[in-house]
């Protein structure tokens, strides 16, 4: 067996991606090179808060950053929040993106709005671009097929009819089955079967989160994929109920390296399950102080430990405990929903301070924590440090600013 990375393709995996023709792309890029919409209803309320930087500008700069991690955050950004019309040239602009990252940042937006019928045509059109790995074509098609799209089933059907390999019609496959094909759940099957699959968590996670008779093949594929994909089978496998989930997950929790038991907690982290919080309170109690710490942000983040836990780390020394500590903080506030409790305003106070860090990725972090769950009184924070050299941390700042003035203007 093969294990196949596809996170950034090697050329085995990405063989048939293509740049789009040159009529395509003429077709965009005259329309969507001087593309910075003027989102009014957005900046509105930048004015009647009292005049901070305007976000829209920066993450505009960030759209056409040469970085892919600002561009691509720019991109998602504004797809994400936008007015519909705004939203779907930037959204055309990041789907036509050489950068297949960025592509996937974008859908993942364009997914969070599929009720909005501009959206969905959008995703329709992705699933049946054969310029695009499958794998990343596969979230859309999975939306569209869980959301019972009219046209799911014909653009799946002629996207696959493009496709050979059985490895790279999986996620396609996927979609299919949930709209209840038996060939496809077949075809599916037998590649997880064979642990024939890339290295991409999200697809095997979704393959335990789909509610399909999954469960034979991925107990079958844990004994033949190689070892970075044994988690997220694990992981998949306990969505599903399956003892074998459980026990894998548990052994790397006791693995002799700690690299081996952050990533257990990485794999549960992902799934919502009790049989996983289980797992994730018996690493808070022993272990290295690093695995403990890790599982007890995991815990804050599901409700599962105290807030202030969280808000105590953002003051550890230890770089990467902070930065866990802030994505604890905005995970939780976003989940609980409860701007103003007293606990939330210190946790987001918490936030503010640390945007001030004086490691970059601890800022960054912060502002990706007040995207999730801060208000317009961590406006004025987050405009004061847009002055930052990073074009990373400017587009991070701004994306927040974005959020929250978005979240705001909905919520008035």
């Amino acid at each position: 067996m093969v294990l196949r990375r596809n996170l950034r393709p090697q050329k085995r995996v990405c063989s048939f991606m293509r740049t789009p023709t040159l009529a395509l792309l003429l077709l965009f890029v005259a329309p969507l090179a001087a593309c910075r919409p003027p989102v009014a209803s957005v900046e509105s309320v930048v004015t009647a808060q009292g005049g901070f930087v305007d976000p829209l500008g920066v993450l505009n700069e960030g759209a056409s950053a040469a970085d892919v991690a600002p561009r691509a955050q720019a991109l998602a950004t504004l797809t994400r929040h936008a007015p519909p019309d705004e939203a779907r040239a930037w959204a055309l602009r990041g789907l036509f993106d050489p950068d297949d990252y960025t592509r996937g940042r974008v859908t993942a937006a364009l997914i969070q709005r599929i009720a909005e019928p501009w959206a969905a045509a959008l995703l329709l059109d992705l699933v049946g671009r054969a310029d695009v790995d499958p794998y990343t074509r596969g979230p859309a098609a999975l939306a569209l097929a869980q959301a019972k799209d009219p046209g799911a089933k014909d653009a799946l059907t002629r996207a696959l009819a493009e496709i050979e390999e059985p490895w790279r019609r999986a996620p396609l496959n996927l979609a299919l089955a949930v709209l209840g094909d038996a060939e496809a759940l077949n075809e599916l099957s037998a590649v997880l079967k064979g642990g024939d699959v890339p290295m991409r968590v999200d697809f095997i996670i979704a393959c335990g989160a789909a509610g399909l008779p999954l469960a034979e093949p991925l107990r079958d594929g844990l004994d033949r994929v190689e070892e970075e994909m044994v988690l997220p089978l694990a992981g998949a496998l306990l969505l599903l109920g399956e003892p074998r989930g459980a026990l894998a997950l548990r052994a790397a929790l006791l693995d002799p390296t700690i690299q081996r038991r952050l990533e257990a907690i990485d794999t549960l982290k992902l799934l919502p399950e009790e049989d996983a919080q289980r797992l994730l309170k018996r690493a808070r109690r022993g272990g290295p102080p690093a695995v403990r710490g890790w599982a007890t942000m995991v815990l804050v983040a599901q409700g599962e430990a105290p807030l202030s836990e969280a808000v105590r780390t953002l003051d550890e020394e230890d770089r990467e405990l902070r930065q866990q500590a802030a994505w604890a903080i905005g995970e939780r506030l976003r989940r609980d929903g409860e701007p103003e409790r007293r606990e939330a305003r210190q946790a987001r106070a918490a936030l503010t301070r640390v945007l001030g860090d004086a490691e970059i990725s601890v800022a960054i972090a912060a502002a990706r924590a007040l995207a999730l769950c801060g208000t317009p009184e961590e406006l004025p924070a987050l405009s004061a440090q847009l002055n930052d050299e990073s074009i990373s941390a400017r587009v991070e700042l701004a994306a927040a600013m974005y959020s929250i003035l978005a979240r705001a203007k909905v919520g008035s």
